[in-house]
């Protein structure tokens, strides 16, 4: 996690939020706040495993849901990419 640039204090479930370059790349190009990726991290409506021990969490915002895909490693949840979807299965 060498491409890291900035450290979010708030934690959850004593677990820094660390937003990689690429996430914080991304966030802007999409226009989406580092506050709802926290949320989402924070508090999904469900999570789902993803490849290469990375996760998925969902939380609806409005009509859509915002998809944080994060890697969890050792005290810290780093967030890979994070973008808007439409739909999604139900959580099972």
């Amino acid at each position: 996690a060498g491409d890291v640039v900035d450290v979010v204090s708030k934690m959850t479930m004593h677990r820094k939020i660390i937003f990689t370059r690429h996430a914080e790349t991304k966030l802007i190009e999409r226009r989406i706040s580092k506050n709802l990726v926290i949320e989402t991290v924070q508090s999904p409506d469900f999570v789902r495993p993803s490849y290469n021990n990375r996760f998925v969490a969902y939380r609806k915002f409005y009509k859509n849901y915002l998809a944080a895909i994060f890697i969890k490693e050792n005290e810290h949840y780093f967030v890979i990419t994070a973008h808007w979807v439409a739909k999604t299965q139900s959580k099972k």
